[in-house]
């Protein structure tokens, strides 16, 4: 009887291995989670940068540059991290990542091989560092840049019903050598806020005290909270502060 309790156990636990290897069944990319991504929805990296019409007319190289050759980092955080992955259905899994600012891409890692999702799976990673979080968010609706639809990641800088989101599209300068014989490349940073409130988003064309108390109901009577804190409205943290006082109150 122990003998047929043992090959049943050896075939309950082999079968399916036997089973997958027999039928070919497409290989996977696991994350600690619920979700399986598809081989078909990541590609291996390439530390390559290519440029949008936008660069070609500065006359940078259409077929793109290596990132060695590229002063700085196109990476938001240069090393991977815990990160929990979301799509519009809920939580995905939970893999070590990085965003590339520079493409809007997401890497992760998988047997030590850093792979790159594919557009639209994720639309919300949370980074989970040592003593805080960082929240980033893609696709969100209303989200508009210089009147385009803005489906990048945003950074959400703060909890709370109002929210400041910043947008990092990290770019490739360039500039001649001292000695005008060779070409020096550079990565450089353009920032915009937003303010997002449920699922209206306004884009703050200038951070200004004016310009954000705007969107915000009954703002003027943080007047003097404003000035007992010196909160400077040019000033990103600043900004984060009020609002979190602000969205504090809206709760109670």
């Amino acid at each position: 009887m122990k003998i047929n309790k043992i090959i049943l156990t050896v075939l309950l636990v082999g079968l399916p291995a036997l089973l997958f290897a027999q039928t070919g069944v497409q290989e996977v990319m696991q994350g600690r989670g619920n979700f399986l991504f598809n081989a078909s929805d990541a590609t291996f990296s390439r530390d390559i940068v290519r440029f949008n019409a936008d660069n070609q007319e500065t006359g940078l190289p259409a077929d793109g540059i290596d990132y060695n050759n590229i002063k700085g980092s196109p990476f938001w955080a240069d090393a991977s991290m815990p990160a929990r992955l979301y799509n519009s259905h809920g939580y995905l899994t939970t893999l070590p990542v990085r965003i590339n600012l520079a493409t809007n891409k997401i890497y992760f890692l998988k047997d030590s091989v850093e792979m790159v999702l594919n557009d639209n799976i994720v639309n919300r990673i949370v980074f989970m560092t040592e003593n805080d979080s960082a929240v980033f968010i893609g696709q969100v609706p209303d989200l508009m840049l210089n009147n385009k639809k803005l489906n990048d990641f945003v950074q959400v800088l703060n909890v709370g019903k109002y929210q400041l989101l910043k947008y990092t599209r990290r770019r490739v300068s360039s500039s001649e050598s001292a000695s005008r014989t060779s070409i020096n490349y550079y990565f450089s940073d353009n920032v915009n806020y937003f303010i997002k409130s449920n699922e209206r988003v306004e884009e703050l064309k200038r951070l200004t005290r004016d310009n954000l108390l705007t969107y915000l109901p009954s703002s003027l009577s943080y007047d003097g909270w404003i000035k007992e804190n010196n909160i400077n409205f040019k000033n990103e943290k600043d900004i984060v502060r009020f609002l979190n006082q602000y969205n504090t109150r809206l709760n109670n």
